[in-house]
């Protein structure tokens, strides 16, 4: 009997190691930080998806937004139909992108598996995240019941093989660019200047930024197309080597556009501006509504008890707004709502000070989670405060939505 064990735990060992030895290697990072905010990736999360649900180990295509061309290029199967078991690839304006994977399709939504942002309630994965189908920024699927056949390598013996192995395991940990291009005049690469401030005083709405590493095994982030807007821009440039060792170049440019031959926008002008809570003036400085943008997050979900329901932000931005609640739009798959927008801590609900970012869409009663939306602020209504119970806050909040719909009447007509 005691041998029987022992063979028995000999077996189970080696099965053990050897489904490690022989398992794939996820060629991404699992966490990064996004403009300061700690996120799962969702190339890991949805890689490791589909290695686990259908036993696909894809290849590192890169930011998420490339993976549909990508694996075009790679010989997958691509469309425009959602189905289960396939990756949805979405485009972002920031030019990174998302992927997640799909677990099932009901009409014209699907439910899916997404890295994401770590917060409190979750460690930065979000499995059953409800999505429409017909997103306007979803590129289409990938779709993985049929892979690509892997060509043989050539190995002519076993020790060319062993050595095969041996320098696979060893892994580069090269982060270096071999090239860094933005199309603005006069700015130089240095490989040993890890962040950039640049300044440019014509109108440009979209800048190109052109990142190439040295080692074709790293994966870089952040280039591509990017938006520029009047004021302050911040990118990120983020090379991943094969072994994982991360560098980060930052890059700042402001936009200094003359908006009319008596005046030019500063970022201490528009600071003032925001500080003082004339958003009027600020916008039409900026030429559009100042914008504060994020992901949707789980809030305490207080405001469904009083059916106030809102959607709750985490930005990386910094918050200049003084606390208080706005008047204007939220933007959600280029669609257009009407909100209430608060900036503050909550205090008649709670005692943690924490700074919240929420909204009120008037006629809006999907739920959103994981979302990219963007707050467009025109108005400042009220400043903050705390009532003494849920009925009195209740009351303002009925009284300021009647407000809001007066506002619109009036501005709009």
């Amino acid at each position: 009997m005691k041998c029987l064990k022992r063979f028995l735990l000999i077996f189970l060992l080696t099965f053990s190691f050897t489904s490690l030895v022989n398992a794939a290697s996820n060629p991404y990072g699992k966490y990064q930080s996004l403009y300061g905010i700690t996120t799962v990736r969702c190339t890991w999360y949805a890689w490791q998806e589909a290695y686990e649900h259908t036993g696909v180990a894809l290849p590192g295509w890169g930011n998420a937004q490339t993976w549909y061309n990508s694996a075009i290029n790679d010989g997958y199967k691509v469309g425009s139909v959602a189905k289960p078991n396939s990756i949805a690839v979405w485009s972002s304006s920031d030019g990174f992108g998302h992927v997640g994977f799909v677990v099932s399709v009901e009409g014209e939504y699907m439910t899916t598996n997404e890295g994401g942002i770590v917060t409190e309630e979750n460690e930065g994965i979000v499995n059953g995240a409800q999505k429409s189908t017909t997103a306007d920024n979803l590129i289409g699927f990938i779709y993985l019941d049929e892979v690509p056949i892997k060509k043989p390598s050539n190995t002519t013996s076993n020790n060319n093989t062993n050595k095969n192995d041996s320098d696979n395991n060893k892994k580069s940990s090269n982060t270096n660019l071999s090239s860094l291009t933005i199309d603005i005049d006069h700015f130089e690469f240095n490989p040993e200047v890890m962040e950039y401030t640049l300044e440019v005083d014509y109108k440009i709405e979209v800048i190109h930024i052109k990142a190439v590493a040295e080692d074709d095994k790293a994966i870089v982030i952040g280039a591509g197309a990017k938006a520029l807007k009047v004021g302050e821009n911040h990118y990120s440039i983020i090379i991943t080597a094969e072994d994982k060792t991360t560098k980060e170049y930052k890059i700042s440019i402001v936009d200094n556009y003359i908006i009319n031959e008596n005046d030019k926008l500063s970022s201490s002008k528009l600071r003032y501006m925001l500080e003082n809570k004339n958003l009027e003036l600020a916008n039409k400085f900026l030429l559009r509504p100042y914008m504060i943008s994020g992901i949707t997050t789980y809030g305490f979900q207080n405001g469904h008890k009083i059916n106030f329901p809102t959607i709750n932000i985490q930005s990386d931005k910094e918050i200049i707004l003084p606390f208080g609640v706005y008047f204007g739009y939220c933007k959600v798959n280029n669609q257009y709502y009407k909100a209430m927008i608060s900036i503050g801590t909550n205090p008649t609900i709670s005692e943690n000070n924490k700074l919240k970012i929420e909204g009120y869409l008037l006629d809006f009663s999907r739920s959103l989670y994981n979302c990219y939306v963007e707050f467009l602020f025109l108005h400042f209504h009220r400043n903050e405060i705390k009532f003494s119970s849920l009925d009195e806050l209740k009351k303002q909040l009925i009284n300021d939505k009647k407000q809001l719909r007066q506002y619109f009447i009036v501005n709009e007509g």
